[in-house]
């Protein structure tokens, strides 16, 4: 980076959550070619929270910025909530959200006859694979 690197940037980031006390701090992925050993623990232990080194894979990607999701409060978990669907289509293209929720509506009614169908033959692990995604 031209006027801090990436351990700098962290520390100072850092400063300023311990200053101010955010609800939630700043999750900070390091994205690398450096992949030297001990340097995913140096990256860690200057405040980082991830190592990526590249090339690295979308599922990799992925995995790193979903742990910084929270996990649904129980009472909200399996409720629909219209927010997040807004929430969506701020953070992504609505085009891409409308996309989404069509493919979900168009499939939704023979997974849950599928999931019915093996249920009455007692096909547990089909089961599962059919109810979970």
């Amino acid at each position: 980076m031209p006027e801090l690197d990436g351990f700098e940037a962290t520390a100072a980031i850092r400063k300023i959550e311990a200053e101010k006390k955010p609800a939630r701090r700043v999750r900070i992925i390091a994205l690398t070619a450096n992949a030297l050993v001990g340097e995913r623990e140096r990256c860690l232990a200057a405040g980082m929270d991830d190592y990526i080194s590249k090339p690295f894979t979308s599922q990799q990607l992925y995995q790193s910025l979903a742990a910084a999701v929270p996990p649904p409060a129980p009472e909200e978990a399996g409720k629909f909530n219209p927010a997040r669907l807004d929430q969506l289509c701020n953070e992504l293209e609505r085009a891409a959200v409308v996309d989404m929720v069509g493919d979900f509506l168009n499939e939704f009614a023979g997974r849950i006859e599928e999931i019915h169908r093996l249920n009455s033959i007692s096909q547990w692990p089909e089961l599962e694979r059919a109810a979970i995604p």
